[in-house]
C-alpha cells in the first residue's frame, strides 16, 4: 500500500469500504450454482471475494499505521493528545492486548501490531474455497459463512446436520459476506491458537520478507482438526489455482 498522510489515507480508505458495502452485488451472495462453467464459476467467486479481502486488509493497514504513526510520535515527544490515548486503548481492548502505559519513555507497540496485520489474500481464498465450497456449501448461502466459523450462543448460527450428540456449538450466521471476512481476519489476528501464524507473520515483516500464503499457511494447524493434511490442503489450493498472484494486492 502507497503511504500517503494519515488523514488522507483514513479518507481513501474510508471511500473505498464505502463503496464495496454500499454496492449490492459485492456483498449479496451470488448463486453460484447457476454459472454451468466450473473455470467461469471459480473465476466468479474469485472475483466476488477479492474487493472484500482488501477492504479488511485496507482496514488493517491503516489501523496499522496509525498506530505506528501514534507510537513514535510518543517516543520522540513523550505526549499524546487525550484522544490519541483513548484510541490506542480502544485499540488494545479491541484486539485482546494489555493496555499502553503512559508513563514510561517509550510506548511499546509490538504486542498490538502482532494482532492489527493482513492476511495474504491468496491464504484468505483458498480458505474460503475449502471450507466454503466455492461459496456453494450450505453454510455459505444461508448463513453467508464463507469460513466455517463456529459460535457457541444457542440461535447464533445454523446446527450441522451430523453434529455430535451433546455438542452446541452451531455455524455462525453473518448478516453478509463482508462480516464473515472481517470476523474471520479478527479470528487469526486475536485468538490464542494461532499466535504462531501471527508470530511467523511478524517475523517475516521483520526480515523484510514477502507476505505470502503458502508461508504462512503453517501457522494454521490449530485451524482445522485435520491439522498438516489441513494446512497441506490450503497450500494445494494456493498453487493448483494459482492464488498467490493476488498477493501483492495488500502489503
Amino acid at each position: 500500500m502507497k503511504r500517503y498522510g494519515a488523514a488522507l489515507v483514513i479518507v481513501l480508505v474510508g471511500s473505498f469500504l464505502a463503496g464495496v458495502y454500499a454496492t449490492p452485488s459485492l456483498v449479496k451472495l451470488p448463486d453460484f450454482k447457476k454459472v454451468s462453467s466450473t473455470e467461469q464459476r471459480q473465476q466468479y467467486f474469485i472475483d466476488f471475494m477479492l474487493p472484500k479481502i482488501e477492504a479488511a486488509n485496507l482496514q488493517l493497514l491503516v489501523t496499522r499505521q496509525r498506530i505506528e504513526h501514534l507510537a513514535n510520535q510518543y517516543n520522540q515527544h513523550h505526549h499524546l493528545d487525550r484522544a490519541d490515548k483513548e484510541w490506542l486503548q480502544e485499540m488494545a481492548q479491541q484486539y485482546q492486548v494489555a493496555p499502553f502505559k503512559f508513563n514510561t519513555k517509550t510506548l511499546n507497540d509490538a504486542e498490538l501490531l502482532n494482532r492489527v496485520d493482513i492476511i495474504p489474500p491468496s491464504l484468505v481464498l483458498a480458505q474460503a474455497i475449502n471450507e466454503s465450497a466455492w461459496g456453494t456449501s450450505r453454510f455459505a448461502t444461508q448463513a453467508n459463512n464463507i469460513f466455517g466459523q463456529w459460535c457457541f450462543t444457542a440461535g447464533c448460527g445454523l446446527v450441522p446436520y451430523r453434529r455430535p450428540a451433546g455438542a452446541v456449538y452451531e455455524v455462525q450466521k453473518f448478516p453478509d459476506v463482508l462480516a464473515s471476512v472481517d470476523a474471520y481476519m479478527y479470528n487469526l489476528n486475536t485468538n490464542d491458537v494461532f499466535q504462531p501464524f501471527r508470530d511467523l507473520r511478524a517475523q517475516m515483516r521483520a526480515n523484510g520478507q514477502p507476505m505470502t500464503g503458502i508461508a504462512l499457511a503453517q501457522g494454521l494447524l490449530n485451524y482445522s482438526q485435520r491439522k498438516q493434511d489441513y494446512v497441506d490442503s490450503i497450500d494445494a489450493g494456493i498453487s493448483n489455482y494459482n492464488l498467490a498472484q493476488y498477493d501483492n494486492l495488500n502489503r
